[in-house]
């Protein structure tokens, strides 16, 4: 249960809130309208524009309410998905297994989608998390972006976002940060898959494109090691 009444939930002001759209009611009919027409059944292709909303909270409604998993690429012709071990140093075995990863969250597959990491000469970090009160409660999801000072300037570009059918993806169990319960919208699947649609998707569909913090490469990944569940692993 996600409980949107409780306001901040103790976190630190660098944990974003997710945006709250306004107007779910009056769309909901044209979303799935959409959805039927354009990706239920899908041969891959891109999405027409416009959008009913903005493409996150699009995205967000796929993955949340329409059943839908969500995989952010800046390559814009993948036509099958197949597994693959990624390069992960997060403490936990699911992230290194070899798999098809997604999500549900549109903000969180959209920063994969734009954000050009081919060279491999900067880091970077990212998170999608709702923290557990331990009462059964779940905080509205909040997110972390940081890159590291060696990145560029402007290290963003147009993406797709891929929607895949949710048959065989199995989520992250919880896990912590300090000493706090999170739970986290990655998914994994071990079987190759199709793609229903892909959506084109750029910086400005990023809500977040100001709010991306820097680190010490080296300072980061010293801490990392040093204190696993520490994230972000800031200074201050």
């Amino acid at each position: 249960m996600t409980d949107e009444r409780v306001e901040g939930w103790g976190l630190p002001s660098y944990w974003l809130p997710r945006p709250r759209p306004t107007g779910w009611g009056v769309l909901e009919g044209r979303l799935r309208r959409f959805t039927e027409g354009n990706v239920v059944n899908g041969a891959g292709g891109w999405l027409p524009a416009p959008l009913p909303c903005p493409a996150w909270a699009y995205l967000t409604w796929l993955g949340e309410e329409a059943g839908l998993m969500l995989h952010g690429s800046r390559d814009p012709a993948i036509d099958v998905f197949v597994p693959r071990t990624p390069s992960d140093h997060s403490p936990d075995t699911f992230s290194k297994q070899r798999a098809v990863f997604a999500t549900t969250d549109g903000i969180w597959a959209i920063f994969y989608a734009i954000l050009e990491r081919s060279s491999g000469r900067f880091g970077f970090l990212n998170a999608a998390l709702r923290f557990g009160a331990g009462d059964g409660r779940w905080s509205p999801t909040h997110y972390y972006f940081s890159l590291s000072h060696s990145a560029p300037a402007e290290p963003w570009g147009s993406g797709a976002v891929y929607l895949l059918p949710r048959d065989g993806f199995r989520q992250q169990p919880p896990g912590r940060i300090g000493d706090r319960p999170v739970l986290e919208p990655h998914f994994a699947r071990q079987a190759p898959v199709r793609p229903l649609a892909k959506l084109r998707v750029g910086p400005r569909d990023f809500p977040f494109l100001g709010h991306v913090a820097r680190h010490d490469r080296e300072r980061v990944d010293a801490c990392s090691l040093d204190d696993p569940y520490g994230f972000p692993w800031r200074e201050s």
